[in-house]
């Protein structure tokens, strides 16, 4: 993989902060890391649709997230 613009060097760069502390703090499950970023960016999405029902909410975390 190719880092190219500025907006995934900064993400690839917080990326490698977070897995420099998860390392030093006993973290070495990549599958558990891996589960905890997608629970985090589930509930980002879900904040950011909090003023709508339930089912709505859904399907716009649903294409937040480009899940089909």
């Amino acid at each position: 993989m190719q880092v190219r613009d500025n907006d995934t060097q900064l993400l690839y760069g917080l990326f490698q902060s977070i897995c420099s502390w998860a390392l030093e703090k006993g973290y070495k499950d990549i599958s558990g890391m891996k589960n905890l970023l997608k629970l985090a960016m589930v509930d980002v999405c879900r904040e950011r649709h909090t003023d709508k029902s339930s089912f709505a909410a859904q399907m716009a975390i649903v294409t937040d997230l480009g899940i089909s």
